[in-house]
């Protein structure tokens, strides 16, 4: 039985290994090389016998192939064994750089060491390969469309597809075909959903997409598929959308236009990545404000850095650093990212306010953020996770809560009753249509028209109001029966929802947002708006995966799946809304407040140090005055952890607020 091979340790600063891969012209012939030891300078000056960077995914842990390293046998996963394989050169040995082979993944303080170099690592090969995988007639048949030079030995695949050159290029519908092709072949594979090949890309002086033996470039790859595809719109595909950003951020670097972590944190969240520390460590080589995160953390994949830790770190850094921004904070932003699952899902001991980077979430709050100036601390304490302190308002204790909306909105349809639905909304959509045209040739506003008698038309709209909030109500039942044992919502909730829109009637609120004039729409809003949206919409919408919620105090709410009768909605000092879709507020559940006793009074000074009173005077949506501060005493710190994020009802025009409705308290997230 052959030796396993055993690797040298690297001694001098900035040092690599590369591995210089044996030629053979066999494709199924024994991987044979060796590893290279050399610093980057050196092999940045070796101009004969340049470098190829390997970008691959790794895939499963298992190493059920080999590669002969100086005779000695070193196991290697699938992926790196294809890749290898379709490099390797027929009479030349090659040198490359691939991070499975070439770090010493069991050596902790070598991987730390190695990582933090590894953009220039990239940005100092000659070239880097993205190997997807194995040639298919999809890939084929993108790959020969692209503008470039084909090596001699041609797949069989490869050369049954058609090559629209040929012909002088591609039109416009094949183009779009093509897209769809590449999103089926190409673009779904995994590379394009990892962490770390952004930073390979990025990085990368010559980056090439090969497919089994062939290649193409990546700028004559994104040429094809974005710059003549008519497929960048609202509605495109986000296979498509994650090819565009990722070669945005690439283009846009040399011109100086760069991103911080914050930035690329929000747009890549949810990849896939063998360490879930990476979702951070991964981008640090692309990022602009480096200087500022290592403020809050560094690369280290010891015990002592857990991921828990991280991801707080990372919170920390971005509700602090406000150098760059526009607003002085990000909590309006930052907590919208909390992922709404099961807490027994949770990440267990990272904070509930604190976003879990590895899943994807799906914001609630527009991306217009006003001013955020409530006051607030994050309070790191030994042997606790962080804490975010912040003051704001009780709205109420849930009372009761409605069936989960589905994502899937045919389910939806099956379930309304299309034709009573579709008569009823087409009537009112037509009797709107009919008041806006009189408000354009009046002088009165749309409120005041609405307030008016409308010659019988009023009656007709209460009855069409009051059906369309029946057919919604049926819905809410039918869901209740369909998600019985999965999300089901609490049984007086159809009541308070019939009592609630008989309410409204009685308003004269429009229920469909029709007009388009801002004014003019400031009396379709909320729920409705919302409602309506869901139902009618086949884009991302702020109500579809949520619930419907009753407060014991009579407000009306969006709220997360998870959120459930007992749980608090509060609002925060300064969250306010600038849209047409309510107020955004937080759900929390109770803490043990005897628990937390001793920090009271700790939370109570660090709020009063982050100027409360300078902010709290700036919260006028809330109807806040600096005489309501909080006391000293640490007496009015309730303790929470973080359902999620959602909306209460309420007119965008009027103070969410009243004068001493609500008691300002101090709220500790943990």
């Amino acid at each position: 039985m052959t030796a396993a091979y055993q690797y040298e340790p690297l001694l001098s600063p900035g040092s690599i290994r590369l591995l210089v891969l044996q030629p053979s012209a066999s494709h199924d012939a024994e991987l044979r090389g060796s590893l290279l030891c050399m610093t980057l300078a050196e092999a940045d000056y070796d101009l004969l016998d340049p470098y190829t960077a390997l970008s691959y995914v790794w895939g499963s842990d298992e190493k059920p192939c080999l590669i002969f390293l100086d005779g000695k046998e070193f196991g290697i996963t699938q992926s790196l064994n294809d890749a290898l394989r379709d490099l390797r050169d027929a009479t030349r040995a090659r040198r490359i750089w691939a991070d499975a082979l070439c770090i010493n993944q069991g050596d902790i303080p070598e991987r730390n060491d190695q990582v933090k170099q590894m953009g220039k690592i990239y940005g100092l090969a000659s070239s880097t390969i993205i190997y997807l995988g194995q040639l298919t007639e999809d890939a084929a048949e993108v790959l020969v469309a692209t503008t470039w030079k084909a090596p001699e030995a041609d797949n069989e695949i490869y050369d049954n597809a058609t090559n629209p050159a040929a012909d002088g290029g591609t039109n416009q519908a094949e183009t779009d075909a093509l897209v769809k092709v590449a999103s089926r072949g190409l673009l779904s594979r995994p590379w394009f959903k990892r962490v770390w090949v952004l930073q390979e890309l990025v990085l990368s002086k010559s980056p090439w997409i090969q497919c089994g033996r062939q290649r193409v470039r990546w700028d004559d790859f994104c040429h094809l598929l974005l710059q003549k595809s008519t497929n960048l719109s609202a509605k495109q595909p986000t296979l498509l959308r994650v090819l565009d950003d990722m070669n945005e951020i690439r283009r846009g670097r040399p011109r100086g236009n760069k991103k911080s972590l914050w930035d690329i944190l929000s747009m890549r969240r949810g990849f896939g990545a063998a360490d879930p520390r990476d979702h951070v460590y991964a981008n640090l080589g692309v990022i602009d404000d480096l200087w500022e995160v290592r403020k809050y953390l560094e690369v280290d994949y010891s015990d002592a850095h857990s991921l828990q830790r991280v991801f707080s770190r990372v919170a920390a850094y971005i509700l602090n650093k406000v150098e760059f921004m526009a607003v002085p904070s990000r909590i309006p932003e930052l907590l919208p990212h909390v992922h709404d699952m099961h807490p027994e899902q949770r990440l267990q001991g990272l904070p509930s306010w604190v976003p879990d980077w590895r899943y994807p979430a799906r914001k609630i709050v527009s991306d217009r953020f006003p001013a955020h100036t409530g006051a607030y601390h994050v309070l790191d304490i030994d042997g606790m996770p962080s804490i975010l302190a912040h003051t704001g308002f009780v709205v109420g204790t849930i009372k009761s809560v409605s069936a989960v909306l589905p994502l899937d909105r045919d389910v939806v349809k099956a379930l309304l009753g299309t034709e009573e639905y579709s008569y009823v909304r087409q009537a009112l959509l037509r009797l709107y249509e009919g008041i806006a045209y009189i408000v354009k040739r009046s002088v009165y506003s749309l409120n005041e028209i609405m307030s008016m008698p409308w010659e019988g038309s009023e009656f007709q709209h209460d009855s069409l109001c009051k059906t369309l909030g029946s057919i919604w109500g049926q819905l809410f039942e039918a869901l209740d029966q369909q998600l019985s044992e999965e999300s089901p919502g609490d049984k007086n909730f159809i009541a308070l929802f019939s009592r609630w829109i008989s309410d409204q009637v009685s308003t004269r609120r429009l229920f469909l947002d029709t007009l388009h004039d801002r004014y003019e729409r400031s009396l379709c809003y909320g729920i409705p708006r919302l409602l309506d949206r869901y139902l009618e919409s086949t884009s991302d919408d702020d109500i579809s995966g949520r619930r419907l919620a009753f407060t014991d105090c009579g407000k009306f709410a969006i709220v997360p799946k998870q959120a459930h009768k007992g749980d608090t909605i509060i609002v925060l000092c300064g969250y306010t809304s600038i849209s047409g879709d309510g107020h955004p507020i937080l759900v929390v559940r109770q803490k043990g407040a005897g628990e937390f006793q001793a920090l009271n009074a700790t939370i109570m000074e660090e709020i009063i140090k982050a100027g409360s009173s300078l902010s709290m005077s700036y919260s006028h949506h809330l109807g806040v005055s600096d005489s309501e501060l909080p006391a000293r005493e640490g007496d009015c710190v309730d303790h929470f952890s973080m359902v999620g994020q959602g909306y209460v009802d309420s007119h965008p025009d009027s103070p969410f607020r009243q004068d001493g409705q609500h008691h300002l308290n101090v709220f500790a997230l943990h």
